[in-house]
């Protein structure tokens, strides 16, 4: 509405412009014929004098009466009239070519702005992927593979780093201790539930087994890393896509706005400013010892 409320006032030729007049140089050629014309009567005006002086016959200057005081002001005001219509009109064509040229000028930037933007939560959802999202691709058989695996691997990671204190506290642990309640004093029997030598071969097999389970979840890691690589290819084509249809829509939406402008542009340039029927004897005296130029 606004933009629309803008263009109408932009074509608007009163009541300045019509389709028939003169061009801006032509109003500006007389305005300036009128500036010429003005001084010389100017000057008289403002050197008025109310008396002439002499000294035994001898004339002492050479003021003259200036005759149609009357006439000449009225003739310095049509004149000033003529002018400023004239002035004013060239202001308001440079004014409203200043303004669509302005326009002109912005047209990608606002289409930019009212054109939606990529929709980024769509491509990051593309590109940020989860292991779960990569399991979600996989068959059941892989699925159970993989989170038996990392739960056997993390459980007895989990013994394993406890291993050492184990064995030391079966190595070390006294077979006897001593404890007292009250007076009397009782001898404890500490009894080992594990040989070393079975300890150690336990520790052998959990190592060799989560070993084998570590290499399945890597195994697993390795085929999401890949996945996730495809997915960030996946995301940079759709962006480019995406970025690439907007960049089109923008380009079209930018040179259907530039010509629509460009046409009111040029329907402003062609605007001729009026003469009034009341200026045009005045001017035709004004021309009658100089030639109007041809156009702009």
């Amino acid at each position: 509405m606004i933009y629309q409320e803008l263009t109408t006032k932009l074509l608007t030729k009163n009541p300045y412009f019509n389709v028939s007049g003169l061009t801006s140089s032509q109003a500006n050629y007389i305005c300036e014929r009128i500036k010429e014309t003005l001084k010389p009567i100017q000057d008289e005006i403002a050197s008025l004098e109310t008396h002439t002086s002499s000294l035994d016959g001898e004339a002492l200057d050479n003021f003259k009466k200036v005759h149609d005081i009357d006439v000449k002001l009225e003739k310095i005001g049509k004149l000033y009239a003529i002018s400023a219509f004239f002035r004013t009109a060239i202001k308001e064509k440079d004014k409203r070519l200043a303004i669509i040229n302005d326009k002109i000028s912005q047209i990608r930037y606002e289409q930019d702005l009212i054109l939606p933007n990529i929709d980024m939560e769509y491509l990051a959802q593309i590109k940020d992927v989860s292991i779960d999202d990569f399991l979600l691709t996989l068959p059941l058989s892989d699925v159970i593979s993989y989170k038996t695996a990392e739960a056997r691997a993390s459980h007895i990671g989990k013994f394993i780093h406890n291993f050492d204190k184990i064995r030391t506290s079966l190595t070390k642990k006294e077979k006897i201790s001593f404890k007292q309640v009250g007076e009397q004093v009782f001898k404890i029997h500490h009894t080992p539930l594990y040989e070393l030598d079975e300890l150690q071969s336990l520790q052998s097999y959990l190592l060799a087994e989560h070993r084998e389970h570590e290499n399945t979840v890597n195994l697993y890691k390795a085929k999401f890393r890949e996945f996730e690589n495809q997915a960030k290819v996946r995301y940079e084509d759709e962006f480019n896509r995406l970025q690439n249809e907007r960049n089109a829509l923008l380009n079209e939406k930018v040179k259907a706005q530039t010509e629509h402008l460009v046409s009111i542009k040029n329907d402003i340039a062609n605007f001729k400013i009026i003469v009034p029927n009341e200026f045009k004897e005045i001017i035709q005296e004004l021309l009658a010892t100089h030639t109007l130029p041809s156009g702009e």
